[in-house]
């Protein structure tokens, strides 16, 4: 199942048992606590907006092999006195040089009176900005960067699912359709994708591991393992031997890989 929260702010994104989002997942009544969901990605503390979580062990895989989507926020900060130039922001985010996003733009400027502030007022500006990366806070870092904190930042879409459209109160969690799941499984490329990323992680623990039993497994459903291409550069955020040896992590153990069906769903 795939399920949405309109996360609020504070709340931290740990699934801890007897945390505060742990309480109001069962307090929702929409899941019950001996099968608990995970989040697919995270927020900070203090940014709002749409989160998604999974119990599907195969929905987990197939969206962290594909990398990250593109998220959409909407990125509020003020300033006392003399207004912003919007456009120098704009080009000092995407010239950071670390991480380009997708797009940038100026949604709303407004300018508010207030005795207590320099200037006699404050600008509002609010920015919405597109970005893949699963960087942490990298929004943040981003508006950092160019001389500007970041007053409230909200997650506003993930791919083409819409916070509005699927939990517009804050606070409310529910369990997604099977609509916005389909919806959800072809943005991410659709079930071929973890089929692929499934022999590509195979094929990889065959030729390093030079394993008989797994390479008469992968024969006998067809697949060609002399191939020299390395999935990493296909699927970019996988956990097959090419990403594990590169980042030298604990390597996959063939033993537990080889007994799962190729084409499992």
């Amino acid at each position: 199942s795939l399920y949405a929260l309109h996360k609020t702010r504070p709340m931290e994104t740990s699934m801890l048992e007897g945390g505060k989002l742990w309480k109001l997942l069962v307090k929702s009544g929409v899941v019950d606590k001996t099968n608990m969901p995970w989040h697919l990605g995270r927020l900070d503390k203090t940014t709002t907006g749409l989160l998604l979580f999974t119990n599907s062990g195969l929905l987990t895989d197939l969206y962290m092999c594909k990398g990250h989507l593109a998220k959409v926020y909407r990125a509020r900060v003020d300033r006392s006195g003399k207004a912003m130039d919007e456009n120098e922001i704009i080009t000092k985010v995407k010239s950071d040089g670390r991480t380009i996003p997708n797009s940038l733009a100026l949604e709303t400027k407004e300018f508010k009176d207030d005795e207590r502030a320099p200037g006699g007022g404050r600008w509002f500006y609010t920015f919405r900005i597109s970005i893949s990366t699963g960087e942490n806070r990298i929004v943040h870092k981003l508006f950092s960067a160019a001389g500007v904190n970041i007053q409230h930042l909200e997650r506003s879409a993930i791919s083409s699912l819409n916070l509005n459209q699927l939990v517009p109160d804050p606070g409310t969690f529910i369990e997604c359709g099977d609509d916005t799941k389909a919806k959800l499984v072809e943005d991410l490329g659709g079930w071929q994708a973890f089929t692929d990323w499934r022999i590509c992680t195979l094929r990889c623990i065959c030729r390093r591991k030079d394993d008989a039993r797994l390479r008469e497994y992968l024969q006998s459903h067809g697949v060609d393992i002399s191939g020299d291409d390395l999935c990493f550069d296909r699927f970019p955020m996988h956990t097959c031997e090419c990403q594990r040896d590169r980042s030298k992590k604990r390597k996959l153990d063939p033993d537990h890989v080889a007994c799962t069906s190729i084409n499992e769903r």
